[in-house]
């Protein structure tokens, strides 16, 4: 897998942000569209409390229904929610933390089991369509730095792309949106601890309505000014958690009051609704994310530092991690990258 020379690393991330940028002009087709379900569906959701609140505004002379007043809520919500990339320290912090950023899952592929990557590719495929070659962005065309750089060519018989102009960092690094403000983070099924990332990163990233691999086309895709898709393609639990934030958020910030205790609502049942793969709602980021620059702050879960077995998928090899090598290596990535550490 190649990882290029200077410029061609620039050029990736370069190309990383114009596919941010081809998001939303894609997303833009879908917005009235999914606009009219998304109020749909926070219609049938809506409460007298709800509706009184809407009279409030004097909307209602202007011709703005009560669900389009609280689909813009609902968007409010998840624009200004915190991002967070959720980790177990057993695994994060199992060793010293090696490099300055957060990788793709492209630069860990010995870290996954046999057959992963095809899961990944076809997953990544659906939303972005790496192979397609075209795509413009304010007249210009993006689409072959794009596929250059963003395409594998197809896995070889190594489990590594076939591309030699492929580079790992143009593919995403995923979080999710902590739009409940919870505790733990917005995916706590990938463990309760996580970072929390700088507020601007959340424009430099695309939306997905649940764990990518249960994204079933590029129309269920939003943008930061396009997340009408995201709200009608949701879970409807997910919905009511973000319709509850909304009733209760206090601008431009949290809900009145958040979430003290870890919620794991993103863990139910899955299909129960008719919803495929995990229900968080997941931001997916074509972007650098720098630990030193771009992490706001690192949240650790006290029961989640413990001894811990963990093991080798390649190898079937398995071992402990002890406590006080995890919060040795905390200790030592706080001091190198300067992040604050909390402790919950």
């Amino acid at each position: 897998m190649a990882t290029g020379n200077g410029n061609d690393l620039a050029r990736a991330r370069l190309a990383g942000s114009n596919l941010v940028g081809l998001t939303h002009e894609r997303s833009s087709k879908f917005k009235k569209e999914a606009a009219r379900e998304a109020s749909l569906r926070i219609g049938e959701l809506l409460k007298q409390a709800d509706i009184r609140v809407w009279q409030d505004t004097g909307l209602v002379q202007k011709g703005i229904s009560a669900a389009d007043y609280w689909l813009q809520q609902c968007i409010l919500v998840l624009q200004q929610a915190p991002l967070t990339i959720n980790i177990e320290p057993f695994k994060f912090f199992g060793a010293a933390v090696s490099g300055d950023r957060v990788q793709s899952i492209w630069n860990r592929l010995r870290s996954k089991g046999p057959g992963y990557t095809d899961f990944r590719e076809g997953a990544e495929q659906t939303m972005f369509g790496y192979d397609d070659g075209d795509g413009t962005v304010n007249g210009v065309n993006v689409g072959q730095d794009i596929k250059k750089y963003g395409s594998t060519g197809g896995m070889g018989a190594n489990g590594q792309p076939r591309s030699h102009s492929f580079v790992g960092d143009m593919r995403p690094k995923y979080a999710g949106v902590n739009f409940s403000w919870a505790s733990c983070g917005a995916a706590c099924t990938y463990g309760m601890s996580h970072f929390v990332l700088k507020d601007y990163l959340r424009m430099n990233a695309a939306y997905a309505p649940r764990d990518s691999f249960g994204v079933e086309s590029r129309s269920q895709i939003g943008s930061f000014f396009n997340l009408e898709p995201i709200l009608a393609n949701c879970a409807t639990y997910v919905l009511e958690q973000i319709m509850q934030s909304a009733r209760t958020r206090v601008p431009p910030g949290p809900p009145a009051n958040p979430p003290v205790m870890p919620i794991f609502f993103h863990e139910k049942a899955k299909g129960g609704d008719g919803s495929k793969g995990s229900d968080y709602i997941e931001a997916i980021l074509h972007t650098e994310v720098v630990f030193g620059r771009d992490v706001e702050v690192l949240r650790i879960a006290r029961q989640e530092v413990r001894d811990t077995k963990t093991g080798d998928p390649i190898k079937n090899k398995t071992w402990t991690v002890k406590k006080a090598t995890i919060e040795k290596n905390i200790k030592a990535f706080s001091k190198q990258h300067g992040v604050k550490v909390e402790y919950f």
